[in-house]
């Protein structure tokens, strides 16, 4: 073949391959899941793998990690913790006391922590494409506050280095005041027992 006939098959070739490559797409499964406050108080999120949410109710603090799930099931890693206060030194001392993993179908709703009252409900669960988009599978959208629960999206690339530490609406009844949501990820991610928060 002459060196100007296999430049022009490159040529072409490449030519031919682009629209395949733009046209990539990655698909993520994404779970919908639902909390149900002892009160009644519902709260919905869509979550991915590595998607983390932080639930308060009354003196239960829970970090759920969604871990792995199927077309019809969400595994999820349970982390529960205690805040202990010292008005002295205006400072929260946040202490892991279990974890566990728990796995929720479509079919059945669960407790996300046997002492607390807070029931987790997994709607649907759905591939979605998250190829060829100005922002991947959290769309934008890395730390969200509702009442008693917040949610933190972990895609790597959309992401990386943003803190999970935004703020719950203003008209909450009965809003707790202590730790940030961002501490209790900062040691759930840290892979500690322990850690003390200046207040």
């Amino acid at each position: 073949m002459k060196p100007q006939s296999f430049s022009s098959f490159l040529s072409i070739l490449l030519f031919c391959t682009l629209p395949f490559m733009a046209c990539h797409h990655e698909h993520m499964q994404q779970f919908t899941v639902d909390l149900q406050q002892s009160d009644g108080t519902k709260e919905s999120y869509a979550m991915f793998a590595g998607s983390m949410l932080l639930v308060n109710d009354g003196d239960m603090h829970v970090v759920a990690k969604v871990v792995g799930g199927n077309k019809d099931e969400l595994e999820l890693q349970v982390t529960r913790y205690t805040v202990a206060r010292d008005t002295i030194n205006r400072a929260y001392t946040i202490q892991k006391v279990r974890t566990s993993t728990t796995k929720i179908s479509l079919a059945n709703n669960a407790m996300l922590d046997p002492m607390g009252g807070v029931q987790v409900n997994l709607q649907s669960v759905a591939m979605i494409d998250t190829g060829n988009r100005p922002v991947g599978a959290c769309q934008g959208n890395c730390c969200e506050a509702k009442c008693f629960s917040t949610f933190c999206c972990s895609d790597p690339d959309e992401c990386k280095n943003t803190p999970c530490d935004c703020k719950p609406p203003s008209n909450c009844p009965g809003q707790p005041t202590g730790p940030q949501a961002s501490h209790f990820f900062e040691l759930f991610m840290s892979g500690k027992d322990m850690m003390v928060f200046k207040d």
